[in-house]
């Protein structure tokens, strides 16, 4: 009798080892195996990115870095690139508010561009469109109500201003105040 529960024990046991094992492989990062079709023609389109902000290790310049070490940083990031055998485009070289550079390169280099020496952060280059916006015949006016607590008088409270009277009293500068 102690050897069948013992046999069951131990099968409960396989089981529950089984189904870690198979969750702990489902939470790999799951890619499809063809790319989902566009909105706009229906064709297959690739969605992952392909242009990347490198950021390097010295402070940028308005930082109080200087433009010798961040312009050294660039150097060295591309000698350690050329070395590694990393295939990349540089787009675009920054110094003044950030420390790096913009560049196009296969999501399948990311692993080697982590490990060059000198590069800090591997951000996407994402596109972000301007929101439409509206002309105001008065722009500072667009937000007076909510600046001054009016709205919530009207909201919250019920003030309409209905039978109110408002007299604007000028007597001058007064430059002590």
């Amino acid at each position: 009798m102690t050897r069948r529960i013992a046999l069951a024990f131990l099968l409960v046991i396989l089981l529950f080892a089984a189904a870690s094992i198979g969750a702990a492989q489902e939470d790999g990062e799951l890619i499809p195996l063809v790319p989902a079709p566009s909105a706009e023609n229906g064709l297959a389109v690739d969605e992952s990115p392909q242009l990347w902000f490198i950021e390097l290790a010295s402070p940028p310049v308005a930082d109080g870095g200087s433009l010798a070490a961040t312009r050294r940083d660039k150097t060295n990031f591309r000698a350690a690139a050329a070395r590694g055998g990393i295939v990349y485009s540089e787009r675009l070289a920054f110094d003044n508010l950030w420390n790096g550079l913009s560049i196009s390169a296969a999501p399948s280099q990311l692993a080697k561009l982590y490990r060059t020496a000198g590069v800090t952060a591997i951000y996407p280059v994402a596109s972000i469109p301007v929101p439409e916006t509206s002309l105001l015949a008065d722009p500072e006016l667009a937000t007076a109500l909510a600046m001054t607590g009016a709205d919530l008088a009207q909201n919250a409270l019920g003030y309409t201003g209905a039978g109110v009277r408002v007299a604007i009293m000028d007597t001058g500068v007064d430059y002590h105040h």
